[in-house]
């Protein structure tokens, strides 16, 4: 479904391909995020780290727009998704 949904990262302005993203847990794993589409954003290695290494915070709301803050807490991006399709994944009906 997420491939359905990005081309690429989901940060704004990163053109990295979804097939080189990691898909994140925007709810880390270890902190019982759930893995579901609700939770997860593909996300290049760099903004990876960013999130995991950097101290970054990253939310996703349930229209798939992201708030994302420095390690100081100062906003970076509020807003949708960089490639996000609103239209909802397709349905398997067989």
């Amino acid at each position: 479904a997420l491939r359905v949904m990005y081309r690429t990262c989901g940060l704004p302005g990163c053109q990295v391909r979804f097939e080189d993203c990691r898909i994140h847990h925007v709810t880390w794993w270890e902190h019982l995020g759930a893995t579901n589409l609700d939770n997860l954003l593909p996300i290049c290695e760099r903004h990876h780290h960013h999130v995991h290494e950097g101290g970054w915070t990253l939310t996703l709301k349930p229209d798939r727009t992201i708030t994302l803050r420095r390690p100081d807490g100062t906003l970076h991006h509020e807003g949708p998704t960089t490639t996000h399709d609103p239209r909802p994944p397709p349905t398997n009906t067989a």
